[in-house]
């Protein structure tokens, strides 16, 4: 029983972990894409929201704000369970 229980916990934070490589990971090229196209500037204060509507950054950004809350519940479940 412990073991099974180590292991999904393992597989679980190791999932958890690449989500949020891959999500940095694309989330970086896009943003240096739109800075070295567009500029600091706009960057910043994306005026048209091309950065959060246009490049795909905005889904990005909401699947690990979304992921966030997941996270959030799974501590509790730690938590409550010790």
């Amino acid at each position: 029983g412990q073991a099974w229980f180590t292991a999904s916990v393992a597989f679980h934070n190791l999932t958890l972990a690449i989500f949020s490589a891959v999500v940095a990971f694309y989330s970086w090229w896009i943003v240096a894409d739109h800075w070295s196209r567009r500029g600091f500037a706009d960057l910043y204060c994306d005026p048209q929201g091309a950065l959060w509507q246009e490049s795909g950054f905005g889904a990005w950004a909401t699947l690990f704000y979304l992921s966030k809350y997941y996270e959030f519940i799974d501590s509790w479940i730690l938590v409550l369970k010790e």
